[in-house]
């Protein structure tokens, strides 16, 4: 089984930040530094949950509030939502304020938003094979196809300036972008 753990670089020390009876799986910090979302299919379906990095119990994030299994992707670096997926039902927005209910965004898988929060990148089928899409966050609008012959997994650079994905053979693409007033794109 697979759980998360937690390497100091500078220390030279890691630490089993779960003990999870399946396994976690796709970790991500939060943007607080000091806390985890992850998921792991207890009880036979995928849920998402939160723990401290200095406490040993966890939280599911989408109990009574999501009927089916969703793992995290991505969070925004305010903290506000996760960007989760439910197989090959979409894109789904886990907003982590209260009173607030999980909503489908968009058809694809591996949905990543820009380092701006004003856009996500995500893989979806448009032309027989898996493309990397760009579209407006948090409201989807035009997209524009990144990919040009097939792409999946995108992820953007942390100054937001290029998006990389996996192409055809394994082989890594990098795209220069503009997040500014509007998305524009290179080769």
């Amino acid at each position: 089984k697979s759980d998360v753990w937690v390497i100091d670089l500078a220390r030279q020390t890691n630490e089993r930040l779960t003990n999870d009876p399946v396994g976690a799986f796709y970790p991500h910090w939060m943007p607080d530094g000091q806390h985890i979302v992850f998921a792991s299919a207890r009880g036979g379906q995928w849920r998402t949950y939160r723990q401290s990095i200095t406490e040993n119990h966890d939280t599911p994030l989408d109990s009574d509030r999501d009927p089916f299994g969703q793992y995290p992707t991505a969070i925004t670096r305010d903290g506000r939502f996760i960007v989760a997926e439910q197989g090959q039902t979409g894109v789904w927005l886990l907003p982590l304020m209260p009173g607030t209910s999980p909503q489908r965004l968009l058809d694809g898988w591996h949905g990543r938003v820009s380092p701006d929060g004003r856009w996500i990148a995500y893989t979806a089928e448009g032309t027989g094979v898996p493309e990397v899409y760009v579209t407006s966050f948090p409201v989807p609008s035009t997209r524009w196809r990144i990919s040009t012959n097939g792409g999946v997994d995108p992820q953007w650079r942390q100054d937001g300036r290029e998006l990389y994905y996996v192409a055809g053979h394994n082989t890594l693409m990098a795209v220069p972008v503009r997040t500014s007033a509007s998305f524009e794109f290179g080769r």
